[in-house]
């Protein structure tokens, strides 16, 4: 297992104009380490986890994402390192699991897909459901495929 913090915050802020989203977050995560976090709706959870998956840029402050530090110019890369699964799993309801996984394993050029697919199945139990469409799954399961897609690309952070 790697040294040294997974992800790091120091007063990262974010603003959409004269609204704040979250102010002053400030945390260190190790690798292995379990991390939530908790607050009513609009406090900024979803935001923050954005903003460290690179999909939205801080205002002010400073993180690190697998050692790297979050700046634009580190997005591609910081991209590579991590995987956010989305509360709603966004799967293509039509495509069974397996179709699914192998169309995520290509749009993210997942090297060696079928192993790494057939790995993230087993990892959440889903092996014998790689054939059934993910539209006839429960919501639960929905996010099981959710978390194995995350799992593709054996990310450092997830």
């Amino acid at each position: 297992m790697k040294s040294g913090p997974a992800l790091t915050a120091d007063r990262l802020t974010k603003r959409f104009g004269n609204r704040t989203a979250f102010e002053d977050v400030s945390f260190e995560l190790g690798y292995g380490e379990v991390f939530g976090f908790l607050g009513p709706n609009g406090a900024g959870k979803t935001t923050t986890v954005r903003t460290l998956g690179t999909l939205i840029a801080p205002t002010s402050g400073s993180a690190t994402v697998a050692g790297i530090p979050l700046t634009p110019e580190n997005g591609v890369e910081i991209r590579r390192r991590i995987s956010v699964m989305p509360e709603v799993p966004g799967l293509y309801m039509r495509l069974s699991v397996l179709e699914n996984l192998q169309c995520f394993a290509d749009l993210y050029g997942v090297a060696d897909a079928r192993n790494r697919i057939d790995r993230a199945l087993r990892s959440v139990n889903l092996i014998e459901r790689a054939h059934e469409d993910c539209g006839k799954l429960s919501k639960g399961l929905r996010q099981r495929v959710a978390l194995a897609r995350a799992l593709l690309s054996d990310p450092e952070v997830l």
